[in-house]
């Protein structure tokens, strides 16, 4: 799990990698009953895409204990 200033200092690199010319990122947060982090993905989804960014979901998703309710969660937020 992530507090708030690491979420902070994470939308802050991503700011920084669009300003380098990055043209997406990939992230993946999973929670301790092994879900999406849906609260922390929109956060840095919704950062990402203010700066023009694609976003990915990467391999956190193999940890999901139920695989079709990710996939929902995922779709739900944009990714």
């Amino acid at each position: 799990s992530i507090d708030d200033t690491m979420l902070y200092q994470l939308q802050k690199g991503i700011d920084g990698i669009a300003c380098a010319g990055a043209t997406g990122i990939a992230l993946g947060f999973i929670d301790d009953n092994q879900k999406i982090a849906a609260d922390h993905c929109r956060a840095l989804i919704a950062t990402a895409k203010s700066l023009g960014l694609s976003v990915t979901f990467h391999r956190a998703f193999d940890a999901a204990a139920n695989w079709q309710q990710a996939v929902e969660t995922l779709l739900e937020l944009g990714v």
